[in-house]
């Protein structure tokens, strides 16, 4: 996801997916400064409310709906 995705998941609460893992929502982004640079992270709220998991933005994909054929 790129920064403009990520907030709004970050503010719809909505589900994500990071490598075909389910989370219940992105419950911060993480601005990092490193070498001149920013890398933004993703603080990721697992479905039973006891961990997070902090990726890489580009590592978070929205939860497609399902569609019926």
């Amino acid at each position: 996801m790129n920064n403009a995705e990520l907030k709004k998941a970050l503010l719809s609460g909505e589900p994500v997916q990071r490598l075909g893992t389910r989370y219940s929502c992105v419950s911060a982004i993480i601005y990092r400064a490193y070498r001149g640079e920013i890398h933004i992270t993703a603080e990721l709220r697992d479905r039973c409310d006891h961990s997070v998991t902090i990726v890489h933005a580009s590592e978070v994909e929205p939860i497609q709906p399902e569609t019926a054929e």
